[in-house]
Parts: C-alpha cells; sequence; structure tokens
C-alpha cells in the first residue's frame, strides 16, 4: 500500500462474499500490513481497506480474496490387504492417519519417495506388482508449502506363478460320458489339478485323465508347489454329451433342415429304448427320430458312424404314428462300425414330412452312441446363364 504522510490508518475490512457484508477486522499502520489470525483452513476470505485520517476516509479499494491454508501432515503408516502375493494377484494398500491439506493430493509412488514412479492418487489404491515392489505415500502438491515431510513405506512380495496349462483335449467320447486329457506334462515342483465348473483353487484331482459325466466346459489349473501360487488362468475345454432320450419317439422327432449340401449335427442314441417299429435289421433297441422336409422331390440321407457305433437308419412316411411305412428301399446298412451310411431317395413329395429312424446295429449303443447327420438335397443353384437374345423368325411363302 502506498505510504502517504498524513495518513494514519488503514482500516481493513473482511467477508466471505465478494458481495459482503464487509465486517472491519482491525487496522494498520502506514508501514506494516495486517496477518488474519482469525481464519479456518480451506475457506476463502475477501478483504477490501480503505485509509482513514481521523474520522476522514477514503474510498474502499478494490476487493482481494485468497484461500486460508490448511497444513498437510504426514502419514503414520500404511495398511495393507496382504503382504505377499502371487503373480496375477492384487493387493489393496491405504494410508494411514495424515491430512491433505488446501489443493494437496495423497500421492503414491514405487521405490523412492518425492522421485518414483506414481503409482496412483487417494487415500487407497489397488496394486497388481509382477514382482516384489516398494510403496510410498505422502501428501503432494497444494498451495500451501509445509518444507519436508517422511513418506510411509511398505513392500509387496510378489511370488513366482506357473504357466497356465494348455487346454485339455477329449480322448475317448463314450455314452454318457467323455474321458478328458492333460495336454502335455507339468514342469517340475509343478502341478496340474482339475477344477469344476469355474477356474477355481481345487487342489483334490490331479490325475493326468478325468471322466466328464455332464455336459459342460471342465477347467485345468497348475499350482506351484513350492510357494502355493496358482496360474493366472486355466486351460479349458467344452464337453457335449448327446442324450437319445429327448427325440427317443417320432412325437419328439428332432427336426433337420433341408439344405443344398449336407450340414451335419452330432446326435447320440445313448439312454434311448426301444420303439414299436420292427422293420430294418439290427437290434433296435436304442432307435431315435428326425424328420425333415423336403424341397426337391430327391433327398439323400447321409449318418456318419462315430467311434464304437454302427449306424443303421430307416425312412419312413409321416405323419407319425405306430402305422407309418418304409419308403422303398429306405433301410440302410452298408457299413460297419465307424462307417458312413448314405442313401438317396428319387420320387419323393415336395413339402411333405418324412421321418429318419437311427440305431446302432448291435445291443446297446455301441461305445459313443453318437452320430452326425443331415438330410440334403444334392441341389446347389445353378449361375445364371450370360446372354439371352431374340431372333426374328422369316416368314416363307409358298406359290
Amino acid at each position: 500500500m502506498e505510504i502517504i504522510p498524513e495518513l494514519q490508518i488503514f482500516e481493513i475490512e473482511r467477508s466471505l462474499s465478494s458481495t459482503g457484508p464487509f465486517v472491519p477486522i482491525g487496522t494498520s499502520g502506514q508501514t506494516f500490513g495486517y496477518n488474519d489470525a482469525t481464519v479456518n483452513g480451506g475457506s476463502t476470505y475477501f478483504y477490501r481497506v480503505r485509509a482513514c485520517c481521523g474520522s476522514n476516509c477514503s474510498d474502499y479499494t478494490n476487493i482481494a480474496s485468497l484461500q486460508a491454508c490448511t497444513y498437510s501432515s504426514p502419514t503414520t503408516g500404511i495398511q495393507t490387504s496382504s503382504i505377499s502375493i502371487c503373480q496375477g494377484e492384487s493387493v489393496t494398500l491405504t494410508a494411514q492417519g495424515g491430512y491433505t491439506g488446501t489443493g494437496a493430493i495423497m500421492t503414491w509412488r514405487s521405490n523412492q519417495c518425492n522421485s518414483g514412479q506414481i503409482a496412483g492418487t487417494g487415500n487407497s489404491i489397488i496394486v497388481s506388482p509382477n514382482i516384489s515392489t516398494t510403496y510410498v505415500v505422502k501428501p503432494e502438491g497444494g498451495n500451501c508449502a509445509t518444507g519436508f515431510m517422511p513418506c510411509s513405506v511398505v513392500t509387496i512380495t510378489v511370488k513366482e506363478s506357473p504357466f497356465s496349462p494348455s487346454n485339455p483335449i477329449n480322448t475317448s467320447q463314450q455314452c454318457g460320458n467323455s474321458t478328458i486329457t492333460w495336454d502335455g506334462v507339468p514342469p517340475g515342483g509343478v502341478q496340474w489339478y482339475w477344477q469344476n465348473n469355474s477356474c477355481g483353487t481345487l487342489n483334490t484331482n490331479s490325475s493326468s485323465t478325468y471322466t466328464a459325466m455332464t455336459s459342460g466346459r471342465f477347467y485345468l489349473r497348475a499350482l506351484n508347489t513350492n510357494n502355493n501360487c496358482w496360474s493366472p488362468e486355466c486351460g479349458s475345454i467344452d464337453v457335449i454329451l448327446n442324450d437319445g432320450q429327448s427325440n427317443d419317439e417320432c412325437i419328439t422327432a428332432k427336426f433337420l433342415p433341408f439344405n443344398s449340401d449336407c450340414s451335419p449335427v452330432t446326435y447320440s442314441s445313448c439312454g434311448a429304448t426301444k420303439s414299436d417299429f420292427i422293420s430294418c435289421v439290427g437290434d433296435q433297441d436304442d432307435d431315435v427320430f428326425f424328420s425333415f422336409i423336403p424341397n426337391t422331390s430327391t433327398a439323400t440321407i447321409t449318418v456318419e458312424s462315430l467311434s464304437g457305433y454302427d449306424a443303421v437308419f430307416e425312412v419312413l412316411n409321416g405323419p407319425c404314428s405306430d402305422l407309418m411305412i418304409p419308403v422303398s428301399n429306405g433301410c440302410v446298412n452298408n457299413t460297419g462300425l465307424n462307417g458312413v451310411e448314405t442313401l438317396t431317395l428319387d420320387g419323393l413329395s415336395i413339402g411333405s414330412l418324412y421321418y429318419i429312424r437311427v440305431w446302432h446295429f448291435g445291443s446297446g449303443y455301441g461305445m459313443s452312441g453318437n452320430f452326425p447327420i443331415c438330410a440334403h438335397s444334392d441341389c446347389s443353384t445353378p449361375a445364371s446363364p450370360n446372354n439371352v437374345s431374340a431372333l426374328k423368325q422369316s416368314k416363307l411363302q409358298h406359290i
């Protein structure tokens, strides 16, 4: 402030708003400023001043504002959710004690206080280090300098996790179960364990094979037996066990799409029982039913026998009843175990419903009970002719 020889004092007024009301809080001589010691840290105050000589006072100055400082205080420690983790796991770090002053931020760094790489900000952070790492924390920055402040320090020990196993392989598809097997062997100090319906941490089954009795996804996970760390991920395999009981009778026949080429879908006669039909050949104690509607007068049916299965099939005229009659030459049994049976029929009624009955030639449903099946026309859409032209024919006159 400018010093005026005749001036006696400066009057200082303060407000919590730029528009007032302003309240006198003190005076100052010509050569001294004013220390406002009655503020609350973090609050913003507005000031104006006028010069007075006796009862004669000048106009007020412009309004100046300033936020009162709240000073940071150091943290007293770091709380951790775990002091030792495996690779791929996370840990929560929480600052204990301390206070962030005006404009300051609780700042986490790795390895060194003040100059280490920033690992996060805030009172708590979650970190996933791949190697053992030291973390430090303290309030940093802000508008009010506090001088030197120490950091709180903690070291997180990271134990080595094993590599995830390869996906298991299906080595034997049986009727009602599937045998799945390791694809490889675990390295020294590591054991592989089968998990149930998720990538969990069960350590009860370390056999190299597993028998799946239901459809679903099955998991295999590695455990480091030296430090008890699990692999970050699991190997997995999807097992589909077909059940022939759902289409055990013609009324519940599976409908097959009728395409221009064979697009097989795998089904099973596992669990099916004998129907009332006795035509054709074989034991027929596990027959299952399918249906299709041809869009051409010719149809080809293909049934492939998978491991340990010997498919026989028969084509019948619909609609579904115990009196359905097989089409001419509709019984097919030309191959044995693991063979492919094919039949091409001509003279079919377009748009009519036909049924296919499939079973294993011998007693029961063979080893797997599984067979891919398709019904198709073998008639793809031809290409359009290149050009068409019309020619005018001359009229011939006879005399």
